[in-house]
């Protein structure tokens, strides 16, 4: 495993200088941004360098919600155009967060629910594929959306849509605020794509003797093979001191 930081291209040289080699950027900014700005971008990504191989935050904000938005999103327009840029970027995994984007009408049947998502997890894995780009599902809890809240639910959709190129995001903030159980990780397997990590309770950045215990989520983690990314995805208060300690921390669970 390795470690990488989901924050802003501003950061990237401060990541390098801390050891850290990769960078979470937030995709559906990298798809707003115009030909200019893209490829001034790539020339600060390259020069930077730290990798990134995964970036989050899939939706842009202009995209009306999948449920309600009027009028209807040109999906296929946007995904050819933000999957090409994530393949020039070298960015091989994009996570499908994005809560209020995917939110349901509260009086939406379950039948239906699943028929949207599906829908729309099926087009947009089939635009990934043919950028070499793999979805990461990410289960989020329910202050943040109403639907996909935890791992077994996205596995729903993940195993509906079939494939190689849709896989799982496992998340400890939102695992543990769904009450999951740690060990059930271990069960998913070679479907686990990439990982999130903060602190369960506070959604700050990891660290030695802050009440929780982590040992049994790296325990789990190792026990389903998984081998990639461990990004920070946390409230930090100091980048270089809080970065530089979870970055420790981590270390003496996977070195």
């Amino acid at each position: 495993m390795r470690i990488g930081c989901s924050c802003k291209i501003d950061k990237a040289i401060t990541l390098k200088n801390l050891g850290i080699n990769e960078i979470e950027l937030p995709a559906g900014w990298i798809a707003e941004l115009s030909e200019s700005e893209f490829a001034e971008f790539k020339t600060t990504l390259r020069n930077s360098g730290v990798n990134s191989s995964v970036c989050n935050m899939m939706m842009s904000r202009f995209i009306p919600n999948l449920f309600t938005g009027e009028p209807r999103a040109d999906f296929n327009g946007y995904f050819e155009n933000l999957f090409e840029r994530l393949n020039e970027i070298g960015a091989k995994t994009v996570v499908f967060g994005s809560g209020a984007f995917r939110t349901a009408p509260p009086d939406m049947g379950g039948d239906e629910i699943f028929t949207v998502v599906s829908g729309f997890l099926r087009t947009m894995a089939g635009a990934a594929e043919k950028h070499s780009v793999v979805i990461a599902v990410e289960p989020l809890c329910k202050k943040e959306t109403n639907i996909i809240n935890t791992a077994a639910e996205a596995m729903r959709f993940i195993k509906a849509v079939g494939g190689d190129n849709i896989r799982l995001l496992v998340d400890l903030y939102h695992y543990y605020q769904e009450n999951g159980d740690i060990a059930d990780i271990t069960g998913y397997g070679s479907y686990i794509r990439h990982v999130h990590i903060a602190n369960p309770v506070t959604r700050i950045c990891p660290k030695a003797g802050d009440g929780y215990d982590y040992g049994k989520f790296f325990i789990a983690l190792k026990k389903a093979g998984y081998d990639g990314i461990i990004s920070i995805e946390a409230g930090i208060d100091d980048f270089e001191k809080d970065i530089s300690e979870t970055k420790e921390f981590i270390n003496s669970y996977i070195l």
